[in-house]
């Protein structure tokens, strides 16, 4: 995972293609996260910012690797 801040914009690059470009805001301890992916908003409110990062790697690196094999299964 690799985070690049940029006009208080974080874009964390997930995996080999997922890239999230996410608001974060912290108030009063707590982390709040807010990111678009597959036209959908999604909203996350975390005590521990580096736990939350890292289990949304583990996620979108697992949607990755299901795309990648259902890929290889169809052709």
């Amino acid at each position: 995972m690799k985070i690049l801040i940029k006009n208080k914009k974080w874009n964390i690059f997930l995996g080999n293609t997922t890239t999230l470009e996410c608001d974060v805001i912290q108030r009063e301890g707590l982390f709040y996260i807010q990111f678009e992916y597959d036209k959908k908003l999604f909203k996350i409110k975390s005590k521990n910012i580096d736990n939350t990062l890292r289990y949304l790697e583990d996620m979108f690196v697992g949607i990755e690797l299901r795309k990648e094999l259902n890929s290889r299964i169809a052709v």
